[in-house]
């Protein structure tokens, strides 16, 4: 399978599916979380916990992530103003941080979706690696999120 992710359709085939976030006191969709989703052209839609690991592996998850940043950004751009989407960060994006920030400026720039309404989510294994990397790399999302383009949480 990981011979499948040879270019240039293998970010091609990524998509992102939505899941709804709801406020539990109003009953009210606020958001979507994006949803990783790949379709293989001969065996139909392959599992997150198949594709992914596969995909960080071959550094395919680099131009996935990215893609499914985009899609996601693009499509939530149609929604109410008021409705965020939350993209989760992959640990081998996360790791590349020197490259992060600038891409979801381009992203955001290209799209024209409101930072503010952007969660970009990031593992707690990822903020309990106390290296320099992983320490820049939080300070230049916290510092993006201060900057009114985009919030960060842990999931």
């Amino acid at each position: 399978m990981s011979s499948k992710f040879a270019a240039p359709w293998r970010a091609a085939r990524s998509s992102p599916g939505f899941q709804p976030i709801f406020n539990l006191d109003t009953g009210r969709v606020v958001g979507y979380e994006a949803l990783a989703r790949w379709q293989h052209p001969s065996r139909g839609q392959i599992p997150p916990d198949v594709f992914i690991p596969i995909a960080e592996q071959s550094d395919a998850i680099l131009e996935i992530d990215e893609t499914i940043l985009e899609k996601s950004c693009r499509t939530a751009s149609l929604w109410p103003q008021d409705a965020s989407i939350a993209v989760n960060l992959s640990t081998v994006q996360f790791n590349r941080s020197e490259l992060l920030v600038a891409k979801v400026k381009a992203i955001l720039e290209r799209t024209g979706f409101d930072p503010r309404r952007l969660y970009l989510e990031i593992t707690e294994s990822m903020l309990m690696e106390d290296t320099p990397r992983t320490r820049s790399a939080i300070a230049e999302l916290v510092a993006l999120a201060e900057g009114g383009r985009a919030r960060v949480a842990a999931s």
